[in-house]
């Protein structure tokens, strides 16, 4: 099965394999410290690509994986146009869990960052004001992110005149500090407490604060 070929440590090898019946993953997109992604084509519907994201939850504890397996049954039946919607998710066999989403092929706000330097204000008051409002639905649905940081917002230009920004990885981590993300937690979840609606917007705001100053707060 799938979950005998899936090894953390060669992630290569899950290229071509089939996931959920349907969709083929093609491509090794790279990771971090949450997971792993690939990009899959779907095999029922024509030219559609998704994301396939394999988590890695090591260290989670029991009450943390059921938080977040409710919270991926609300966003999957919940859709905003500023967020990548979940389009499926699971785990294999030996208990990896792994989510099937939206994917954009576009730039994301940290990729922004590196080749052009900062926003001009009225460009990250726009994408600011969009991912705040898709935060905003998301927390009513009771769904935290815990992991905002410039590449988890998308910029994509592609549908039409205004860029549209797309908030990923909903689902996808416990929210705990790590290397990649640690610059952008909340004082209180360094402080070792859990991630609330409060540590997204505090995270949100010093994506916002990068954007127009080129640099972090701290």
């Amino acid at each position: 099965g799938i979950a005998a070929e899936f090894d953390l440590e060669n992630p290569e090898r899950f290229v071509r394999r089939i996931v959920k019946g349907r969709y083929r993953v093609t491509e090794f997109l790279g990771g971090d410290e949450t997971g792993l992604s690939y990009l899959a084509e779907d095999q029922i519907v024509v030219d559609k690509k998704v994301l396939v994201r394999i988590l890695s939850e090591d260290g989670y504890d029991e009450i943390m994986k059921s938080i977040l397996a409710e919270e991926r049954v609300s966003l999957s039946h919940f859709s905003h146009p500023n967020i990548a919607r979940l389009i499926d998710s699971g785990e294999f066999t030996n208990g990896t869990s792994f989510l099937i989403s939206e994917f954009f092929d576009a730039l994301s706000v940290n990729d922004i960052l590196q080749i052009h330097g900062r926003f001009s204000s009225a460009r990250a008051a726009r994408i600011i004001r969009q991912a705040a409002n898709a935060l905003n639905e998301a927390h009513q649905q009771g769904i935290i992110h815990r992991d905002l940081r410039p590449q988890n917002l998308i910029v994509d230009a592609s549908s039409g005149e205004m860029e549209t920004v797309k908030v990923v990885n909903f689902g996808a981590s416990n929210g705990e500090p790590t290397e990649q993300n640690v610059l952008y937690k909340a004082p209180e979840v360094l402080d070792g407490r859990i991630s609330t609606v409060a540590s997204d917007i505090f995270s949100l705001a010093v994506v916002a604060y990068e954007m127009l100053a080129g640099r972090m707060p701290f």
